[in-house]
């Protein structure tokens, strides 16, 4: 006698583990979405307090260029009007601090594109990248001003006793080629302070626009 199949069993059976595949693979599905949103709101409160490290170490940087160019200026007005051969030496060795560089912070985003850059949505992906761009011009302006102070320092190496502190011959800074070292100093001052200020406003636009998003 052949044996009847409880074909309403089975199909509850064969339902009942459709269901179980269906629910785990949506309990996995939530899980892996659960852990990018994460993942994601992480890599966008670094970037957020990256840039705001970033955007302190600027104001310090726009501060002392700021100083470097009142020191050259008033040290040409010195060498220009003859005074006293102390204050020119003074105000030489003085700009050889001012000088300021932005030390740009960059962990954050080498991590966030060490990752998945593309989890983040396209616009906010777009002003990371541009954000950290602009980082990269402003390094590349602030070397050549550099490049600018390595000029100065060597000629007064070159021609003063740094380190001893003995006054130097007045000559010494009345040259042509002092006064041509000056001139390009400045230029390149007055480039890195364009270009300070224009990260600020890059820095400030891009923390209006996401520094809410982040929390």
């Amino acid at each position: 006698m052949k044996r009847k199949i409880n074909w309403l069993k089975h199909a509850l059976d064969f339902l009942t583990v459709g269901i179980s595949i269906f629910v785990g693979f949506q309990l996995n599905t939530y899980s892996e979405v659960s852990k990018q949103k994460k993942t994601l709101n992480n890599h966008r409160e670094y970037v957020i307090e990256e840039t705001l490290i970033n955007q302190e170490k600027l104001k310090e940087a726009q501060n002392s260029v700021l100083e470097s160019l009142k020191t050259l200026d008033a040290l040409k007005s010195k060498i220009q009007q003859k005074e006293d051969i102390n204050i020119i030496y003074h105000l030489t060795l003085k700009l050889m601090d001012d000088s300021g560089f932005f030390n740009i912070q960059t962990i954050a985003y080498k991590t966030l594109a060490n990752s998945d850059i593309s989890i983040l949505k396209f616009d906010e992906r777009k002003d990371i990248v541009s954000l950290y761009g602009n980082y990269d011009a402003t390094d590349i302006v602030q070397n050549k001003a550099l490049d600018g102070f390595n000029q100065y320092f060597n000629y007064l190496k070159a021609n003063i006793q740094i380190y001893t502190f003995v006054t130097p011959k007045r000559e010494v800074f009345e040259t042509q080629k002092f006064s041509n070292i000056l001139g390009e100093y400045r230029y390149l001052l007055k480039k890195k302070e364009k270009k300070y200020i224009d990260c600020q406003q890059r820095i400030t636009q891009f923390l209006e626009k996401h520094q809410k998003r982040s929390r």
